[in-house]
């Protein structure tokens, strides 16, 4: 087709829409009656019945709500793309980020739909101004990552936050059911805080035997725990929680609820600071306490805490939680040369707790212990990293939460290796411990913490 008829066909189309824009009809979206009214935008009618679309939207709200924190993500990587590629020598003072997040819907939940929760990290829930609703489930690694986030909130704001979990298995996770109703039995016997954080660490072991294990090193009587697993107690509980889920419009894990306020899905840490503290301004609650380098938060997250932008405190950026490189360490230096405290490979996602009782009982065959570490392939200026063996048969390492394979690289600040392996030493002493191993090519960082 010849250029100047394609520019005529483009011409009159224009035209056309133009006067389809003009046209005078009161079907159409946005048009206003007589009276100055806007008009209800219908969706169908159904018998001669109008059915508008606020109330179709109103069945998809949460999705919608998505999708607009979809387009809010997209732009502020527009506008980081934009400051890096058009004006990169830009000053702080010269810079004002106008964006800000969409307003969540606020899904507020009744007495009665919460009696299944189960509250933590702390018991004052009920006089606590912002209370965080967590819908999550044992076995999904978005939840066990997300722990971090809710750790560094509770470390910033104290008693000013309190938390309740509501068990949101999903069908593809066979064990999650069976995981949230050991939790059930643990809190009923006074001891959720400490089973709730071993499960995000056991992940990979979420059968009765661990349940066991865990219940036992949090001293907890083993025949009523036993009998409270085997019998189902708490099934009916963890359906309840999760036919509210679905009741509320909830798809996935993990959502979260600040004073109802809806978040899907794994955000940054500064997100939740945005809106917490936009809930205590709302109620006119003075925080007594702040987010800043100097505080408890993991040093994962202290590289992205905000920067006040157009007078928000914390305003969400892009950034999103990724673990740091993969790759082994270059080098590992000699004890004596270590002389900085490194950071961990990876954050560890929970926190497995340990008698001191049961431990030193333990580290009495220290030699039968070490004879489960041989030296691994990867050799390092000159000597072999350690690598465990034989597990399975190991009530030990078993209870750790090692398994079969395990290369150690760090112990707390001491690196590990086949001419240093201080582990059974800083168990013996210290009470809380870092492990940080190489498991099927990937970091993974243990804590424990023994009582």
């Amino acid at each position: 087709m010849p250029y100047s008829e394609r520019l005529v066909r483009i011409i009159m189309m224009a035209v056309f829409i133009n006067l389809l824009a003009c046209e005078d009809s009161t079907d159409k979206p946005h048009t206003k009656q007589a009276h100055g009214a806007e008009k209800e935008t219908l969706a169908l009618t159904v018998s001669g019945s109008k059915v508008s679309l606020s109330e179709i939207d109103q069945l998809i709200h949460l999705k919608l709500y998505d999708l607009e924190w979809a387009k809010y993500e997209l732009r502020q990587q527009a506008v980081t793309s934009y400051l890096q590629n058009s004006v990169p020598q830009v000053s702080s003072s010269d810079l004002n980020i106008l964006l800000s997040p969409p307003q969540p819907p606020r899904l507020a939940l009744t007495d009665t739909q919460r009696q299944s929760a189960l509250h933590y990290q702390g018991q004052g829930h009920d006089e606590a101004p912002i209370r965080i609703s967590v819908f999550c489930n044992y076995q999904s690694s978005h939840c066990a990552r997300i722990q971090l986030i809710y750790q560094a909130i509770t470390d910033a704001y104290g008693q000013l936050v309190s938390f309740e979990f509501f068990d949101f298995p999903q069908g593809y996770h066979a064990f999650s059911v069976a995981a949230s109703q050991a939790a059930h039995c643990a809190y009923s016997m006074g001891q959720f805080d400490g089973f709730h954080k071993a499960l995000w660490l056991s992940q990979h072991d979420l059968g009765q035997e661990n349940f066991l294990r865990i219940a036992a090193q949090l001293k907890m009587e083993k025949q009523a725990f036993l009998s409270c697993l085997q019998s189902e107690s708490y099934l009916t509980n963890v359906q309840r929680n999760k036919q509210l889920a679905e009741t509320l419009g909830l798809t996935q894990v993990p959502v979260t609820l600040i004073n109802g306020l809806y978040l899907s899905g794994p955000k940054p840490l500064e997100v939740f600071l945005y809106f917490i503290d936009q809930e205590l301004a709302r109620m006119g609650v003075q925080k007594d306490a702040m987010i800043s380098p100097d505080t408890n938060a993991p040093d994962s997250f202290k590289d992205e805490l905000p920067v006040p932008v157009d007078n928000d405190e914390h305003l969400p950026t892009e950034a999103f939680m990724e673990t740091e490189s993969n790759n082994l360490p270059e080098d590992i230096p000699d004890a004596d040369e270590l002389e900085y405290t490194p950071r961990p490979v990876v954050p560890a996602v929970g926190e497995l707790p340990l008698s001191r009782e049961w431990l030193d009982e333990q580290l009495m065959q220290q030699s039968e212990l070490a004879s489960h570490f041989q030296a691994a392939e990867h050799e390092v200026e000159g000597v072999r990293l350690m690598k465990l063996q034989d597990v399975t048969r190991n009530t030990f390492y078993q209870t750790l939460g090692f398994q079969e394979g395990d290369v150690l690289m760090r112990v707390n600040d001491q690196w590990v290796h086949e001419a240093q392996n201080d582990l059974f030493s800083v168990l013996e002493k210290d009470s809380r411990v870092s492990v940080v191993l190489v498991r099927k090519g990937l970091p993974v960082q243990l804590m424990y913490h023994i009582k």
